[in-house]
């Protein structure tokens, strides 16, 4: 999505007592709508550019205190598992601390920050050049599979060629200012370089943002490191060089080898200057960056030096008080906290994280599990009573872990995965279907960063917010406490590193989530705002499409919410950080909404439609997208008609005894036997229940999987009719029947002379799932690929061509166009004969026009996310050209067909056996 901010005629208030009245129009402006956007929804350029001032004003203050600065050591980090191995590795092991959850539109995979990986492949070649000064340090770049020599072809796969090409360019000229030893330059570059993935929206190979928003922080801290007068003495950059050492189950102690590196190296750098008491400050923009982390891998090294199996936790939880830490005798680290936090409010509370995470012992374990094996149905039945009783209660925050897990599952609307019990006074979730899979609730403090991950807002349990204390008042706590440690001479250690920015946010997202819900209650819909766990950006555009005014809805609520809460934050501000409970938090944000008026409110409303307007107008093109067309705009109800009418089709109009034998008695169900898994018709057939879905089901894999067994049905039975094969391998009568009101099951029948499908999740759908034919490859080979490349049609109409389909129509008016149609029967025919499809002509079928029609209608309601053609349901033209494609390629190619005139006088005659919603024009 290109990044388009909006410029508003106006500045408008939110509240009559905001003391920050450009906070709103800042957040508005800036509102991401990616699936990324939600991990920077939160540092409006407004707070952004606060904190990078008060960078300037911390260099000011240490001078004025009489502290002298000598410079600075950078460290950049990135993270290694943004672009996956190519390689199959049982042995090697790898940081995996990511949260994935599922939806109904698929998985949601934590997005890797790419823009970092290629910030270091920049880098790749900094310890073989040879340099003035020896500032650039790259830790372990040996272990990052595709820096190795002769992987250009992977590079250029995980970054896109488009980008590849014009990396090279970069990197040659990031080359000539390490070897000079420029270090300032060097920032330029990459801040340049930033800025052209930001700005032009580039993407991967598989067409995934590279430069999300928070590059921004990026840019500003880099901006800021550029503009001052400190020199820079080192600069190191590597994989995952300030991830927490710590041995766990899910995490052996070969997986943090590269921090292990930086730790040992980064030691030799913490000595006295000028042989007076120095202090390294240790600083950074946001949190996230491992900051803190890496001090805790060095208190461990003082304590363990290379026995990491015995380092200890490190408080991941982000801090609003400045840390001195004695190193040595002379030398003290100061841990800052992220400038960002001197104008947010810290959320305080606790996380249920995985067992594996946690360092226990094996016998506790099994404990756990013994208990949970032995009261697991009470266990559900005590969850569904409580939530039932929640309700119809309130529940204060001094009551126990057990029941807040239970409020939050009702406060915010959500389908509960997890279910809560209490062992030995720890509580405890487990995962509803897999109960293997059990998580502890632990305070933010002491969580791995596996559990600040955590997507599920329930799994958070919050006890307020830390307000943080004005800054110039901490900037005078500094100095003051630097003194008294009799530090003289400071070196400041900045970390631009550039890892996912999940850690820190989704601890954020969530209590915004848990405030938005308490303030609002049923105004406020997660799946139906911008914090919707989106499996791909294809999404957006189906939900703006779709819930546009539940979208607006959101976004005001959201900027309300946030207002109060900077409100709160410039309010509470005072000479010591302030603790407000989550319920005070609450108080206050809804006196500050009583005072906000109406017209202001129909401001925001007309400002954030006017913004959502613009959105979708960048992403319209994904009108375009396979999993737009197959996964969004389904019609259950239509598919459902269509598998009525083709069930007469098969067992009435036809004429064929054996088909009318096999489909008849399939019109109604009188009975579901949940035990067995079976529909009982009134007839007494019997079919198997295959799969449920609804209205809100999205998964292209379970969608494909279904739609698959549909099309394979229909297709195989004309098949076998039209060349009069009544054969023992004949595939057994498959529907869509509605359950309740949008839920429907995928039946199959019952027999045991014909073959049938397995279930949904066994149903192998590489098998002939693509437009018109049996065999993919052929199909795609034969028809698409050729003539697109041959126009580079595809290419022109989208940038990221895999993502894309092609209309039906827009194909046929290529063919008609370069008159191309007997080339491409003769070359689909001859690979068709290949693979063995029959060749004989046969008599042509009495209801062949009703077969085609009827094919015509399945390829409008029934697609699948892997096809590059599609037909749209709301296009006459789409439908006539599918009319054309069946006609002219399908029947004499797959059918062996041969007939010299067309079947229909007139195609724009020709209508569906399900009624399609045309719209005059496409």
């Amino acid at each position: 999505m290109k990044k388009i901010l909006l410029l508003y005629t106006f500045l408008f208030s939110t509240f009559g007592y905001s003391k920050e009245e450009s906070f709103v129009d800042s957040f508005i402006k800036s509102c991401d709508f990616s699936a990324q956007g939600r991990y920077a929804r939160g540092y409006p350029p407004y707070l952004a550019q606060k904190a990078k001032t008060s960078l300037e004003d911390l260099e000011k203050a240490i001078r004025s205190g009489g502290i002298h600065i000598n410079d600075r050591i950078l460290v950049s980090g990135y993270e290694q598992n943004a672009v996956p191995s190519y390689k199959f590795d049982l042995v090697k092991k790898n940081i995996d601390d990511e949260a994935n959850i599922k939806t109904a539109s698929g998985w949601s995979f934590a997005p890797g920050n790419l823009f970092g990986f290629i910030t270091g492949f920049l880098f790749k070649d900094a310890n073989v050049l040879k340099q003035k000064a020896k500032i650039f340090e790259h830790i372990n770049p040996e272990n990052v599979e595709i820096f190795a020599p002769n992987t250009e072809l992977l590079q250029k796969h995980a970054f896109g060629d488009k980008v590849y090409e014009d990396l090279t360019d970069y990197r040659e000229s990031l080359n000539r200012s390490i070897e000079n030893s420029n270090s300032k330059n060097v920032l330029k570059i990459l801040i340049h370089f930033w800025k052209w993935l930001y700005a032009d929206g580039k993407k991967s190979k598989q067409g995934g943002v590279i430069g999300t928003q928070d590059i921004i922080f990026s840019i500003l801290y880099s901006t800021y490191l550029c503009n001052s007068e400190i020199p820079i003495y080192k600069f190191f950059i590597g994989p995952d060089i300030t991830y927490p050492i710590r041995v766990l189950k899910s995490q052996p102690v070969e997986a943090t080898i590269n921090s292990q590196t930086f730790v040992k190296r980064i030691v030799e750098e913490l000595v006295p200057r000028n042989n007076k008491k120095t202090g390294y400050i240790f600083g950074s923009f946001v949190d996230g960056v491992g900051k803190s982390t890496l001090m805790g891998n060095i208190v461990n090294w003082q304590k363990y030096k290379n026995d990491f199996r015995k380092y200890e936790a490190v408080d991941n939880s982000s801090s609003q008080l400045a840390t001195i830490h004695p190193f040595t005798d002379d030398v003290f680290i100061v841990d800052l906290p992220a400038q960002m936090s001197h104008f947010c409010a810290k959320p305080d509370g606790h996380v249920f994280v995985d067992l594996k995470a946690c360092k226990m012992d094996e016998q506790v374990i099994k404990n756990i599990t013994e208990f949970l094996s032995q009261n697991l149905e009470k266990l559900i039945l005590d969850f569904i009573e409580a939530m039932q009783s929640t309700k119809n209660s309130s529940i204060r925050d001094d009551n126990s872990f057990y029941e807040r897990y239970v409020k939050n599952v009702v406060t915010l609307k959500v389908t509960p995965a997890w279910i809560p019990f209490v062992f030995e006074n720890n509580t405890y979730v487990f995962n509803a279907e897999n109960p293997n899979e059990i998580r502890q609730l632990v305070s933010f403090d002491e969580a791995h960063s596996s559990g600040l991950k955590a997507k599920e807002p329930e799994l958070m349990i919050f006890e307020g917010a830390t307000i943080p204390m004005s800054y110039e008042i901490f900037l005078e706590d500094l100095i003051t406490r630097m003194k008294e440690s009799g530090i003289e001479e400071v070196v400041f250690v900045d970390f631009i590193s550039m890892y996912p920015r999940s850690s820190r946010e989704n601890v954020r997202i969530n209590f915004m989530l848990h405030q938005l819900c308490e303030l609002f209650g049923n105004d406020f819909d997660i799946e139906k705002s911008l914090y919707r766990n989106f499996v791909h950006n294809h999404e957006i555009y189906s939900m703006l499409k779709k819930y546009k005014d539940e979208l607006i809805d959101s976004v005001v609520l959201e900027t309300i919410a946030r207002t109060t809460m900077n409100d709160a934050i410039l309010y509470e501000s005072a000479p010591d950080i302030k603790k407000l409970t989550f319920e005070q938090l609450i108080d206050f944000m809804q006196v500050r909404l009583k005072e906000m008026d109406f017209g202001k409110r129909k401001q925001m409303f007309d400002f954030i439609n006017g913004r959502i307007d613009e959105a979708f107008k960048e992403i319209k093109h994904y009108k375009f997208g396979k999993i737009v067309e197959s996964c969004w705009n389904v019609k259950l109800d239509k598919i459902e008609a269509l598998s009525i009418e083709i069930t007469k089709i098969f067992s009435k109009e036809l004429g064929n005894k054996f088909l009318s034998d096999e489909w008849s008695g399939l019109e109604e169900i009188s009975e579901i036997d949940s035990l067995s898994n079976l529909a009982i018709f009134r007839s007494g057939e019997k079919g198997y229940i295959l799969a449920e879905i609804n209205e809100d089901m999205h998964d292209p894999i379970m969608l494909g999987k279904i739609f698959n067994a549909l099309r394979l049905t229909h297709f195989l039975t004309f098949k076998t009719h039209l060349q009069n094969s009544i054969a023992a391998n004949t595939v057994l009568p498959a529907l869509l029947i509605r359950k309740y009101e949008d839920s429907y099951y995928l039946i199959q029948k019952k027999s045991r002379r014909s073959v049938a499908f397995e279930r949904y999740d066994t149903i192998d759908t590489s098998k002939k799932d693509y437009l018109f034919g049996y065999d993919a490859d052929d199909m795609y080979n034969g028809i698409v690929m050729l003539l697109l490349d041959a126009h580079d049609k595809y290419e022109q109409m989208h940038e990221n061509k895999s993502d894309f389909f092609v209309t039906t129509s827009e194909l046929v008016a290529l063919l008609d166009k370069y008159n191309e149609w007997d080339f491409h029967i003769s070359r689909v025919r001859q690979s068709a004969n290949m693979i063995g499809f029959p060749a004989e002509s046969v008599n042509l079928d009495p209801n062949l026009s009703l077969i085609l029609r009827a094919l015509a209608t399945q390829e409008s309601l029934l697609k699948i996310s892997k096809m590059d053609i599609m037909a749209r349901d709301n296009s006459q033209e789409d439908f006539v050209a599918t009319i054309k494609l069946l006609e002219k390629i399908t029947l004499p190619t797959y059918f062996s067909i041969k007939h010299k005139n067309s079947i229909f006088e007139n195609y724009y005659t020709v209508e569906p056996i399900v009624k399609l919603d045309w719209k005059s024009k496409n």
